[in-house]
């Protein structure tokens, strides 16, 4: 939040979609909806949030007789999948990163290179994937 801008009166609506970042339509549609909706002496700005890539790097070793290939693709459709809107201010935690890596059918093991730790948000700032990377654990 612009922090010396909000105060008593304001509010500020931070928007984002299922996929992330809202497009200008949306935007102007919500502008337009709150203006009409707000009660006297109340000032809203509706805006995208501030957006934060996190890199994510593993290691991922699958249980004998998997499809390591296979196993390799789900994680990283899990970890990809975890990036989306609804992470608006919420912590990037290698915890929750960890459990979406065991919740694939066959890991067996794995290992988080990067984030390197847990990663704070704060609430108008949408965490969006940068550089995923999923290999094979030794």
């Amino acid at each position: 939040m612009e922090g010396d801008d909000i105060g008593r009166g304001t509010v500020d609506v931070v928007v984002t979609t299922a996929a992330g970042l809202p497009d200008a339509d949306l935007l102007t549609q919500l502008t337009d909806y709150f203006k009409e909706k707000r009660e006297i002496a109340v000032d809203v700005t509706v805006r995208a949030p501030e957006v934060t890539g996190v890199d994510v790097s593993v290691r991922v070793r699958a249980v004998e007789n998997a499809d390591q290939a296979q196993v390799l693709l789900h994680a990283e459709q899990a970890l990809g999948g975890y990036f989306t809107g609804r992470l608006l201010g919420q912590d990037i935690l290698r915890a929750r990163l960890g459990g979406l890596l065991f919740a694939v059918d066959g890991v067996e093991n794995y290992e988080i290179l990067s984030p390197a730790a847990d990663l704070a948000m704060a609430e108008d700032v949408l965490p969006q994937l940068g550089v995923l990377s999923v290999e094979a654990m030794a």
